[in-house]
Protein backbone atom coordinates (compact mmCIF):
# COMPACT_ATOMS: atom_id res chain seq x y z
CA UNK A 1 0.00 0.00 0.00
CA UNK A 2 1.07 3.75 -0.95
CA UNK A 3 2.32 5.61 1.95
CA UNK A 4 0.28 8.40 1.13
CA UNK A 5 -2.37 7.17 2.89
CA UNK A 6 -5.07 7.87 5.99
CA UNK A 7 -2.69 7.80 9.37
CA UNK A 8 -3.80 8.02 12.87
CA UNK A 9 -2.23 9.58 15.14
CA UNK A 10 -3.23 8.34 19.16
CA UNK A 11 -0.67 10.31 21.18
CA UNK A 12 -3.00 12.85 22.74
CA UNK A 13 -5.25 9.89 23.82
CA UNK A 14 -2.77 8.43 26.35
CA UNK A 15 -2.10 9.91 30.06
CA UNK A 16 1.70 10.46 29.16
CA UNK A 17 0.26 13.84 27.36
CA UNK A 18 -3.00 14.34 28.50
CA UNK A 19 -2.94 12.76 32.18
CA UNK A 20 -4.29 9.89 34.14
CA UNK A 21 -7.62 11.02 34.88
CA UNK A 22 -8.90 11.05 31.14
CA UNK A 23 -5.77 9.73 29.60
CA UNK A 24 -5.17 5.79 28.46
CA UNK A 25 -1.73 4.21 29.34
CA UNK A 26 -0.36 1.62 27.37
CA UNK A 27 -1.24 -1.10 29.70
CA UNK A 28 -4.12 -0.31 29.01
CA UNK A 29 -3.66 -0.95 25.03
CA UNK A 30 -1.71 -3.59 25.27
CA UNK A 31 -4.52 -5.57 27.63
CA UNK A 32 -6.43 -5.75 24.92
CA UNK A 33 -4.39 -6.88 22.04
CA UNK A 34 -5.51 -10.17 22.82
CA UNK A 35 -8.90 -9.31 22.33
CA UNK A 36 -8.20 -7.28 19.39
CA UNK A 37 -6.57 -10.42 17.90
CA UNK A 38 -9.38 -12.84 18.71
CA UNK A 39 -11.75 -9.41 17.02
CA UNK A 40 -9.38 -10.23 13.78
CA UNK A 41 -9.95 -13.75 13.62
CA UNK A 42 -13.78 -13.54 14.45
CA UNK A 43 -13.61 -10.89 11.23
CA UNK A 44 -12.21 -12.75 8.99
CA UNK A 45 -13.97 -16.01 9.42
CA UNK A 46 -17.46 -13.78 9.01
CA UNK A 47 -16.47 -12.22 6.07
CA UNK A 48 -15.52 -15.95 4.59
CA UNK A 49 -19.20 -16.52 5.53
CA UNK A 50 -20.06 -13.92 3.13
CA UNK A 51 -20.81 -11.40 6.01
CA UNK A 52 -19.69 -8.16 6.20
CA UNK A 53 -20.39 -7.46 2.32
CA UNK A 54 -19.31 -3.90 2.22
CA UNK A 55 -16.08 -5.08 1.77
CA UNK A 56 -16.31 -6.82 -0.78
CA UNK A 57 -17.62 -3.92 -2.88
CA UNK A 58 -14.87 -2.36 -4.19
CA UNK A 59 -13.54 -5.71 -5.61
CA UNK A 60 -17.02 -5.94 -7.58
CA UNK A 61 -15.61 -4.75 -11.34
CA UNK A 62 -18.46 -5.78 -12.91
CA UNK A 63 -20.77 -3.37 -11.51
CA UNK A 64 -18.10 -0.86 -11.36
CA UNK A 65 -17.99 -0.96 -15.22
CA UNK A 66 -21.66 -0.73 -15.20
CA UNK A 67 -22.12 1.87 -13.47
CA UNK A 68 -19.49 4.40 -15.47
CA UNK A 69 -20.66 3.44 -18.61
CA UNK A 70 -24.09 4.64 -17.43
CA UNK A 71 -22.74 7.69 -16.17
CA UNK A 72 -20.78 8.50 -19.02
CA UNK A 73 -24.49 8.24 -20.94
CA UNK A 74 -26.26 10.22 -18.58
CA UNK A 75 -24.15 13.19 -18.72
CA UNK A 76 -24.41 13.64 -22.47
CA UNK A 77 -28.00 13.59 -21.96
CA UNK A 78 -29.45 15.52 -18.45
CA UNK A 79 -28.12 18.63 -17.26
CA UNK A 80 -29.73 17.98 -13.74
CA UNK A 81 -29.37 15.08 -11.66
CA UNK A 82 -31.92 14.56 -8.75
CA UNK A 83 -31.03 11.64 -6.03
CA UNK A 84 -33.49 10.77 -3.50
CA UNK A 85 -33.15 8.76 -0.32
CA UNK A 86 -32.72 9.12 3.41
CA UNK A 87 -29.79 7.80 5.95
CA UNK A 88 -27.32 5.81 4.63
CA UNK A 89 -28.51 6.28 0.43
CA UNK A 90 -28.51 9.98 1.02
CA UNK A 91 -25.55 10.38 3.60
CA UNK A 92 -23.05 8.64 1.91
CA UNK A 93 -23.65 9.82 -1.82
CA UNK A 94 -23.91 13.09 -0.35
CA UNK A 95 -20.33 13.13 1.55
CA UNK A 96 -18.44 11.85 -1.43
CA UNK A 97 -19.98 14.40 -4.32
CA UNK A 98 -19.86 17.55 -1.42
CA UNK A 99 -15.70 16.42 -1.01
CA UNK A 100 -15.06 16.00 -4.57
CA UNK A 101 -16.79 18.33 -6.24
CA UNK A 102 -16.12 21.97 -6.70
CA UNK A 103 -17.98 23.41 -3.36
CA UNK A 104 -20.58 25.50 -5.74
CA UNK A 105 -20.39 23.28 -8.10
CA UNK A 106 -24.63 23.95 -9.16
CA UNK A 107 -23.60 27.28 -9.35
CA UNK A 108 -21.30 27.27 -11.84
CA UNK A 109 -21.98 28.33 -15.65
CA UNK A 110 -22.21 25.50 -18.05
CA UNK A 111 -19.20 26.19 -19.46
CA UNK A 112 -17.19 25.85 -16.02
CA UNK A 113 -18.41 22.49 -15.71
CA UNK A 114 -18.56 21.20 -19.07
CA UNK A 115 -20.68 18.29 -19.37
CA UNK A 116 -21.40 18.08 -15.40
CA UNK A 117 -25.05 17.75 -14.51
CA UNK A 118 -25.98 19.62 -11.67
CA UNK A 119 -26.36 17.70 -8.57
CA UNK A 120 -28.90 18.05 -5.95
CA UNK A 121 -30.46 15.74 -3.00
CA UNK A 122 -33.87 15.73 -1.48
CA UNK A 123 -32.89 13.22 1.78
CA UNK A 124 -35.63 15.22 3.77
CA UNK A 125 -39.53 15.63 3.07
CA UNK A 126 -39.47 19.11 3.75
CA UNK A 127 -41.65 20.74 1.21
CA UNK A 128 -39.58 23.93 0.95
CA UNK A 129 -36.55 22.32 -0.14
CA UNK A 130 -38.20 20.29 -2.35
CA UNK A 131 -40.21 22.92 -3.84
CA UNK A 132 -37.05 24.98 -4.43
CA UNK A 133 -35.59 21.80 -6.11
CA UNK A 134 -38.24 21.56 -8.44
CA UNK A 135 -38.01 25.28 -8.66
CA UNK A 136 -34.43 24.95 -10.11
CA UNK A 137 -33.88 22.15 -12.38
CA UNK A 138 -35.14 21.68 -16.00
CA UNK A 139 -37.57 18.73 -15.84
CA UNK A 140 -37.26 17.70 -19.29
CA UNK A 141 -33.22 17.57 -18.79
CA UNK A 142 -33.32 15.56 -15.39
CA UNK A 143 -32.15 12.56 -13.73
CA UNK A 144 -33.68 11.53 -10.81
CA UNK A 145 -32.12 8.76 -8.84
CA UNK A 146 -34.04 7.39 -6.37
CA UNK A 147 -31.72 4.96 -3.69
CA UNK A 148 -33.31 3.13 -1.03
CA UNK A 149 -32.08 -0.49 0.52
CA UNK A 150 -35.57 -1.45 1.99
CA UNK A 151 -37.47 0.08 -1.07
CA UNK A 152 -39.80 1.30 1.37
CA UNK A 153 -38.79 4.45 3.75
CA UNK A 154 -41.82 6.68 3.42
CA UNK A 155 -39.31 9.62 3.07
CA UNK A 156 -38.29 8.34 -0.26
CA UNK A 157 -41.29 7.42 -1.43
CA UNK A 158 -43.09 11.12 -0.73
CA UNK A 159 -40.17 12.82 -2.30
CA UNK A 160 -39.91 10.38 -5.42
CA UNK A 161 -43.70 10.97 -5.91
CA UNK A 162 -44.00 14.39 -5.25
CA UNK A 163 -40.87 15.00 -7.89
CA UNK A 164 -42.53 12.26 -10.36
CA UNK A 165 -45.99 14.30 -11.16
CA UNK A 166 -44.13 16.94 -12.87
CA UNK A 167 -41.80 14.81 -14.43
CA UNK A 168 -44.64 12.72 -15.82
CA UNK A 169 -46.11 15.53 -17.38
CA UNK A 170 -42.99 17.62 -18.23
CA UNK A 171 -41.98 14.49 -21.13
CA UNK A 172 -43.03 12.28 -22.99
CA UNK A 173 -44.54 8.82 -22.24
CA UNK A 174 -41.81 7.16 -24.05
CA UNK A 175 -39.36 9.35 -22.48
CA UNK A 176 -40.31 8.08 -19.00
CA UNK A 177 -38.33 5.09 -18.56
CA UNK A 178 -35.19 7.02 -19.26
CA UNK A 179 -35.80 9.86 -16.88
CA UNK A 180 -35.71 7.74 -13.51
CA UNK A 181 -32.99 5.43 -12.38
CA UNK A 182 -33.30 2.87 -9.23
CA UNK A 183 -30.90 1.63 -6.63
CA UNK A 184 -32.52 -0.83 -4.27
CA UNK A 185 -32.53 -4.27 -3.48
CA UNK A 186 -33.32 -6.11 -6.80
CA UNK A 187 -34.76 -8.81 -5.14
CA UNK A 188 -36.89 -7.34 -2.86
CA UNK A 189 -39.41 -4.18 -1.86
CA UNK A 190 -41.59 -2.01 -3.53
CA UNK A 191 -39.45 0.37 -5.08
CA UNK A 192 -37.62 -2.91 -6.96
CA UNK A 193 -41.43 -3.84 -8.19
CA UNK A 194 -41.58 -0.31 -9.53
CA UNK A 195 -38.58 -0.26 -11.64
CA UNK A 196 -39.23 -3.46 -13.18
CA UNK A 197 -42.77 -2.10 -13.90
CA UNK A 198 -42.02 0.95 -15.56
CA UNK A 199 -38.79 -0.44 -17.40
CA UNK A 200 -36.42 1.99 -15.16
CA UNK A 201 -33.14 0.98 -15.32
CA UNK A 202 -32.00 -0.81 -12.08
CA UNK A 203 -28.70 -1.29 -9.98
CA UNK A 204 -28.35 -3.21 -7.12
CA UNK A 205 -27.36 -2.59 -3.49
CA UNK A 206 -26.38 -6.47 -2.58
CA UNK A 207 -27.85 -8.66 0.08
CA UNK A 208 -25.82 -8.53 2.91
CA UNK A 209 -24.72 -4.44 2.51
CA UNK A 210 -27.62 -2.34 4.58
CA UNK A 211 -27.98 1.03 3.98
CA UNK A 212 -25.72 3.24 6.09
CA UNK A 213 -22.75 0.61 4.37
CA UNK A 214 -23.98 0.95 1.07
CA UNK A 215 -21.30 3.46 -0.15
CA UNK A 216 -19.12 1.27 -2.32
CA UNK A 217 -22.50 0.20 -4.32
CA UNK A 218 -23.96 1.81 -6.78
CA UNK A 219 -25.98 3.40 -3.81
CA UNK A 220 -22.59 5.92 -4.02
CA UNK A 221 -20.82 5.06 -6.78
CA UNK A 222 -23.66 6.21 -9.76
CA UNK A 223 -23.54 10.15 -8.08
CA UNK A 224 -20.03 9.77 -7.77
CA UNK A 225 -19.90 8.81 -11.40
CA UNK A 226 -22.41 11.57 -12.46
CA UNK A 227 -20.71 14.26 -11.19
CA UNK A 228 -17.46 13.35 -13.11
CA UNK A 229 -15.22 11.80 -10.56
CA UNK A 230 -12.82 9.15 -10.76
CA UNK A 231 -15.02 6.06 -9.70
CA UNK A 232 -11.46 3.47 -10.12
CA UNK A 233 -9.53 5.62 -7.51
CA UNK A 234 -12.04 5.87 -4.88
CA UNK A 235 -12.40 1.41 -5.33
CA UNK A 236 -8.72 1.63 -5.71
CA UNK A 237 -8.09 3.44 -2.12
CA UNK A 238 -11.03 1.46 -0.65
CA UNK A 239 -8.91 -2.07 -1.50
CA UNK A 240 -5.77 -0.50 -0.34
CA UNK A 241 -7.41 0.34 3.23
CA UNK A 242 -9.14 -3.15 3.13
CA UNK A 243 -6.13 -5.16 2.36
CA UNK A 244 -4.26 -3.39 5.06
CA UNK A 245 -7.32 -4.19 7.84
CA UNK A 246 -7.18 -7.76 6.53
CA UNK A 247 -3.47 -8.41 6.99
CA UNK A 248 -2.87 -6.42 10.91
CA UNK A 249 -4.18 -7.41 13.56
CA UNK A 250 -2.18 -5.12 15.85
CA UNK A 251 -3.63 -2.05 17.28
CA UNK A 252 -0.35 0.02 16.44
CA UNK A 253 -0.51 -1.05 12.20
CA UNK A 254 -4.23 -1.46 12.02
CA UNK A 255 -6.10 2.09 11.90
CA UNK A 256 -9.26 1.00 12.05
CA UNK A 257 -8.98 -1.45 15.13
CA UNK A 258 -7.04 1.43 16.89
CA UNK A 259 -9.17 3.77 16.11
CA UNK A 260 -12.55 1.56 17.52
CA UNK A 261 -10.35 0.58 20.60
CA UNK A 262 -9.26 4.00 21.79
CA UNK A 263 -12.84 5.25 21.15
CA UNK A 264 -14.44 1.54 23.17
CA UNK A 265 -11.35 1.95 26.14
CA UNK A 266 -11.92 6.19 26.90
CA UNK A 267 -16.36 5.07 26.87
CA UNK A 268 -15.24 1.88 29.21
CA UNK A 269 -12.96 2.80 30.95
CA UNK A 270 -13.30 6.75 31.30
CA UNK A 271 -16.63 7.51 31.05
CA UNK A 272 -15.96 9.50 27.69
CA UNK A 273 -19.27 8.94 25.63
CA UNK A 274 -18.94 11.74 23.56
CA UNK A 275 -17.44 11.68 19.63
CA UNK A 276 -17.14 14.79 18.84
CA UNK A 277 -15.89 14.62 15.07
CA UNK A 278 -13.88 17.51 14.28
CA UNK A 279 -12.89 17.83 10.09
CA UNK A 280 -10.47 20.94 9.21
CA UNK A 281 -12.06 20.88 5.54
CA UNK A 282 -15.38 22.20 4.74
CA UNK A 283 -15.21 19.53 1.76
CA UNK A 284 -15.39 17.21 5.00
CA UNK A 285 -18.60 18.50 6.79
CA UNK A 286 -20.46 15.66 4.87
CA UNK A 287 -18.43 13.41 5.62
CA UNK A 288 -19.08 13.80 9.16
CA UNK A 289 -23.06 13.60 8.62
CA UNK A 290 -22.57 10.10 7.22
CA UNK A 291 -19.99 8.82 10.04
CA UNK A 292 -22.15 10.37 12.39
CA UNK A 293 -24.72 7.83 11.10
CA UNK A 294 -21.98 4.64 11.07
CA UNK A 295 -21.18 4.92 14.15
CA UNK A 296 -24.28 6.33 16.55
CA UNK A 297 -26.97 3.86 14.61
CA UNK A 298 -24.54 0.81 14.53
CA UNK A 299 -23.32 1.22 17.87
CA UNK A 300 -26.27 2.34 19.51
CA UNK A 301 -28.07 -0.62 20.91
CA UNK A 302 -30.55 -1.72 23.25
CA UNK A 303 -29.44 -5.47 23.48
CA UNK A 304 -26.42 -7.12 22.99
CA UNK A 305 -25.46 -10.02 20.42
CA UNK A 306 -26.34 -12.27 24.06
CA UNK A 307 -29.71 -10.61 24.11
CA UNK A 308 -28.61 -8.62 27.16
CA UNK A 309 -29.97 -5.68 27.89
CA UNK A 310 -26.73 -2.43 28.14
CA UNK A 311 -27.59 0.35 26.38
CA UNK A 312 -24.46 0.67 24.86
CA UNK A 313 -23.52 3.44 22.37
CA UNK A 314 -21.36 6.60 21.86
CA UNK A 315 -22.72 9.87 20.92
CA UNK A 316 -21.15 11.18 17.40
CA UNK A 317 -20.97 15.34 17.54
CA UNK A 318 -20.31 16.97 14.84
CA UNK A 319 -18.14 19.76 14.39
CA UNK A 320 -16.12 21.86 11.68
CA UNK A 321 -13.07 23.29 12.04
CA UNK A 322 -11.82 26.10 12.49
CA UNK A 323 -16.24 27.68 12.61
CA UNK A 324 -16.60 25.28 15.86
CA UNK A 325 -13.71 26.90 17.53
CA UNK A 326 -15.80 30.44 18.05
CA UNK A 327 -18.67 28.33 19.04
CA UNK A 328 -18.15 25.00 20.43
CA UNK A 329 -14.41 24.91 21.60
CA UNK A 330 -15.09 26.10 24.90
CA UNK A 331 -17.41 23.87 26.14
CA UNK A 332 -14.82 21.30 24.76
CA UNK A 333 -11.96 22.38 26.55
CA UNK A 334 -13.55 23.95 29.64
CA UNK A 335 -16.75 21.70 30.27
CA UNK A 336 -17.72 18.47 31.48
CA UNK A 337 -14.55 15.49 31.08
CA UNK A 338 -17.12 13.33 28.83
CA UNK A 339 -15.80 13.80 25.69
CA UNK A 340 -13.35 12.24 22.69
CA UNK A 341 -12.10 14.32 19.91
CA UNK A 342 -11.44 13.13 16.63
CA UNK A 343 -9.47 15.89 14.21
CA UNK A 344 -9.55 15.34 10.52
CA UNK A 345 -6.69 17.19 8.76
CA UNK A 346 -6.17 17.78 5.54
CA UNK A 347 -1.84 17.86 4.74
CA UNK A 348 -2.47 19.06 1.48
CA UNK A 349 -5.01 21.55 0.66
CA UNK A 350 -5.63 21.45 -3.25
CA UNK A 351 -6.51 25.73 -3.26
CA UNK A 352 -3.28 27.08 -2.80
CA UNK A 353 -4.98 30.90 -1.60
CA UNK A 354 -2.34 33.61 -0.53
CA UNK A 355 -3.32 35.91 2.16
CA UNK A 356 -2.11 39.00 0.43
CA UNK A 357 -0.31 41.72 2.12
CA UNK A 358 -3.02 44.32 2.53
CA UNK A 359 -3.89 46.42 5.70
CA UNK A 360 -0.11 46.68 6.85
CA UNK A 361 -0.69 49.52 8.91
CA UNK A 362 -3.28 46.98 10.96
CA UNK A 363 -1.47 44.75 13.49
CA UNK A 364 -4.61 42.02 13.29
CA UNK A 365 -3.90 41.73 9.69
CA UNK A 366 0.60 42.19 9.43
CA UNK A 367 0.95 39.21 10.36
CA UNK A 368 -0.66 37.29 8.38
CA UNK A 369 0.25 38.35 4.39
CA UNK A 370 2.16 36.33 3.23
CA UNK A 371 1.02 33.35 4.18
CA UNK A 372 -1.83 30.98 3.22
CA UNK A 373 -5.49 30.13 4.12
CA UNK A 374 -4.52 26.52 4.21
CA UNK A 375 -1.50 27.68 6.72
CA UNK A 376 -4.02 29.26 9.26
CA UNK A 377 -6.27 26.48 9.21
CA UNK A 378 -3.75 23.89 9.79
CA UNK A 379 -2.48 26.08 12.52
CA UNK A 380 -5.58 26.63 13.74
CA UNK A 381 -6.57 23.16 14.37
CA UNK A 382 -2.91 22.56 16.06
CA UNK A 383 -4.04 25.39 18.10
CA UNK A 384 -7.08 23.80 18.98
CA UNK A 385 -5.12 20.48 19.67
CA UNK A 386 -2.63 22.44 21.75
CA UNK A 387 -5.55 23.99 24.35
CA UNK A 388 -7.10 20.61 24.25
CA UNK A 389 -4.43 18.56 25.50
CA UNK A 390 -2.94 20.95 27.94
CA UNK A 391 -6.59 20.59 29.73
CA UNK A 392 -6.17 17.09 29.92
CA UNK A 393 -8.73 16.69 27.17
CA UNK A 394 -7.69 13.62 25.10
CA UNK A 395 -7.83 14.06 21.41
CA UNK A 396 -6.95 12.24 18.75
CA UNK A 397 -5.81 12.75 14.73
CA UNK A 398 -6.84 11.25 11.38
CA UNK A 399 -4.86 12.93 8.80
CA UNK A 400 -5.29 12.50 4.97
CA UNK A 401 -2.77 13.58 2.61
CA UNK A 402 -5.25 15.20 0.25
CA UNK A 403 -9.14 15.49 -0.36
CA UNK A 404 -9.32 13.20 -3.23
CA UNK A 405 -10.97 10.11 -5.04
CA UNK A 406 -8.15 7.48 -3.18
CA UNK A 407 -7.99 8.64 0.44
CA UNK A 408 -11.97 9.33 0.24
CA UNK A 409 -12.22 5.92 0.05
CA UNK A 410 -9.26 4.79 1.95
CA UNK A 411 -10.93 6.97 4.85
CA UNK A 412 -14.42 5.65 4.68
CA UNK A 413 -13.10 2.29 4.18
CA UNK A 414 -11.43 2.31 7.04
CA UNK A 415 -14.59 4.39 9.36
CA UNK A 416 -16.65 1.38 8.46
CA UNK A 417 -14.49 -1.13 9.41
CA UNK A 418 -13.57 0.76 12.43
CA UNK A 419 -17.21 0.42 13.12
CA UNK A 420 -17.75 -3.11 12.60
CA UNK A 421 -14.59 -3.97 15.09
CA UNK A 422 -16.19 -1.47 17.66
CA UNK A 423 -19.20 -3.54 17.10
CA UNK A 424 -17.20 -6.36 18.23
CA UNK A 425 -15.46 -4.54 21.11
CA UNK A 426 -19.46 -3.44 22.55
CA UNK A 427 -20.42 -7.13 21.79
CA UNK A 428 -23.48 -5.33 19.38
CA UNK A 429 -24.91 -6.50 15.99
CA UNK A 430 -23.33 -3.10 13.97
CA UNK A 431 -25.83 -3.93 10.94
CA UNK A 432 -29.23 -3.85 12.97
CA UNK A 433 -31.75 -0.47 13.93
CA UNK A 434 -34.78 -2.01 15.71
CA UNK A 435 -34.79 1.88 17.29
CA UNK A 436 -35.20 3.27 13.52
CA UNK A 437 -37.46 0.47 12.21
CA UNK A 438 -39.53 1.26 15.71
CA UNK A 439 -39.66 5.26 14.36
CA UNK A 440 -40.73 3.79 11.02
CA UNK A 441 -43.92 1.62 12.05
CA UNK A 442 -45.08 4.41 13.96
CA UNK A 443 -45.15 6.89 11.15
CA UNK A 444 -46.72 3.86 8.87
CA UNK A 445 -49.24 4.10 11.34
CA UNK A 446 -49.92 8.14 11.77
CA UNK A 447 -49.83 8.46 7.92
CA UNK A 448 -52.58 5.21 7.81
CA UNK A 449 -50.59 2.69 6.16
CA UNK A 450 -52.87 -0.40 5.63
CA UNK A 451 -51.83 -3.12 8.11
CA UNK A 452 -50.60 -0.30 10.78
CA UNK A 453 -53.94 0.68 12.92
CA UNK A 454 -52.71 -0.89 16.08
CA UNK A 455 -49.71 1.32 16.11
CA UNK A 456 -52.11 4.51 15.95
CA UNK A 457 -54.10 3.61 18.32
CA UNK A 458 -51.29 2.89 20.92
CA UNK A 459 -50.00 6.16 19.62
CA UNK A 460 -53.62 7.97 20.25
CA UNK A 461 -53.44 6.52 23.85
CA UNK A 462 -50.22 7.31 25.20
CA UNK A 463 -50.38 11.29 23.70
CA UNK A 464 -53.50 12.03 24.56
CA UNK A 465 -54.71 15.50 22.71
CA UNK A 466 -56.52 17.08 26.16
CA UNK A 467 -52.89 16.66 27.76
CA UNK A 468 -53.17 19.74 30.42
CA UNK A 469 -49.56 20.37 30.58
CA UNK A 470 -49.53 22.10 27.16
CA UNK A 471 -48.39 25.71 28.51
Amino acid sequence: MSDARVRLDLNNCLDITVGSEKGLSVKDLEAFSGRLESVHKELDEERRLGNHGYRELPSDENTVEEVKEYAAWARNIFSDVVVIGVGGSALGPAALVNALAHPYHNLLAPDQRPGLPRIFFLDNPDPSSVRAVLDIVDLPKTLVNVISKSGSSPETWANLCTVFEPLQSAVAPEDLKDQLVVTTDSDNGDLARLAGEMNFRQFSIPKGVNGRYSVMSPAGLLPLALGGHNVDDFVAGAKEMDRLCATQASVLRNPAYAFALVHYLLDELKDIRQNVFFPYSDRLSGMVDWLRQVWGESLGKKQSVSDDTINAGPTPIRARGATDQHSQVQLYVEGPKDKLVTFIEVKDYEAKEPIPKVFQTVDSATYLGGQTLGQLLSTERKATEYALTRAGRPNITLSIPAVDERTIGQLMMMLMVATTAAGKLYEVNPYDQPGVDDVKKAVYALMDRKGYADGKTEYTSRFPKDSKFVI
